[in-house]
């Protein structure tokens, strides 16, 4: 239990673990009896307790930090999936795919077709907006840019 969690009866307790947006649901999982509507009025009322409100806020801010893994973390749980003999195929090569493009190894070429049918390959194209610099407002570039 977290500290500001200590003042909260074994049932108040009960509700903040169980509470996951739903305070009828997270009232009945805490014990307390009755109908929906009482439940309802119940779990309302939990939630206007500050120590119980801090206490499912704590909660989720400890949970959320676990759910955000890092790169590294990331990569290593897909090259787990991909290794996993007894998963389907289809999702090992998901994984694969999905770790692939994750770690940069695909290419990505662009293809136009030109005027005389001919196919044309670029490679990518990177663009920079950056504000127009003063000494080119008014010529040409600008207006085009403008249009």
């Amino acid at each position: 239990m977290i500290e500001s969690n200590r003042k909260l009866t074994h049932k108040q307790q009960r509700f903040v673990d169980a509470f996951e947006g739903n305070a009828t649901e997270a009232a009945r999982l805490a014990g307390y009896k009755g109908t929906d509507n009482s439940l309802g009025v119940m779990g309302n009322k939990l939630l206007r307790n500050g120590k119980i409100l801090q206490a499912i806020l704590n909660r989720h801010k400890k949970s959320s930090n676990k759910l955000v893994k890092s790169r590294q973390a990331r990569l290593e749980w897909l090259a787990e999936l991909v290794l996993d003999a007894e998963r389907p195929m289809s999702e090992r090569l998901s994984a694969m795919d999905k770790l692939c493009r994750a770690s940069g190894d695909y290419i990505v070429k662009h293809q136009v077709m030109g005027g005389d049918g001919e196919t044309k390959q670029f490679p990518p194209i990177t663009f920079i907006l950056a504000p127009v610099p003063e000494e080119l407002k008014g010529g040409s570039i600008s207006k085009e840019l403008a249009a």
